[in-house]
Order: structure tokens, then sequence, then C-alpha cells
């Protein structure tokens, strides 16, 4: 079963996905995206569904009118879940937040 998506242009060169993704979910079953695709969508066992990952900020728009109705996500935030690596029961409530609110998320400043 192939659970990602990788459609159009580039990827930043420096962006790797997995690398992204692994703090997150070690155990996430997908493939790497194709060279040059812009998002991914990963089937997530930790949240229960789908989420869309957009390599870059500019692409969001264009990445939601593919995947409608997915969580999107951007490589900060990723970095932000990799925090709470340990904390699965976090990454799931930032998850629901993240989504009923449609925000982004952030570390604090300071």
């Amino acid at each position: 079963m192939r659970i990602f998506n990788a459609p159009i242009e580039s990827v930043a060169a420096d962006q790797d996905l997995r690398a992204l993704i692994s703090p997150v979910q070690p155990d996430v079953d997908w493939e790497p995206p194709a060279p040059g695709a812009p998002w991914v969508v990963i089937r997530s066992r930790l949240l229960g569904e789908d989420i869309l990952l957009v390599c870059e900020r500019g692409r969001v728009a264009e990445a939601e009118r593919a995947h409608p109705g997915l969580t999107t996500y951007v490589p900060s935030e990723m970095d932000v879940l990799g925090d709470f690596a340990e904390k699965p029961d976090v990454i799931r409530r930032l998850h629901a937040i993240k989504r009923e609110m449609n925000g982004w998320l952030v570390r604090p400043k300071g």
C-alpha cells in the first residue's frame, strides 16, 4: 500500500522528510516521496488518521487543495512534535488543538 502522495516539483534540497517524521513516529509505515515532491501524505497510527506534511509554507494552499480535509504540518511543526516524542498523549492533544483551531504549532520564544 502506498501511503504517500508526491505530486509536483521541488522539496528544498536540505529537507529530509524521514528525519522530520522519525522523531515523532519512528515506526511509521511510509515510503519516501519521489524526488522533488513538495509534500507527502502520511498515515499516522499514533493519530489514527492521515496528515499532510508540506515542505514549504508557500505550497500549503496548493497541497490543501489537492488533499482537502487533512491536517497540514510544515517541517518546523514536526520539530515541535518531536520535542514530545516520548509523550504520545501530548502529541495527540496538540494535533487535536491544531486541527480544531486550524493553526500552526510554534515553540514559545524565550
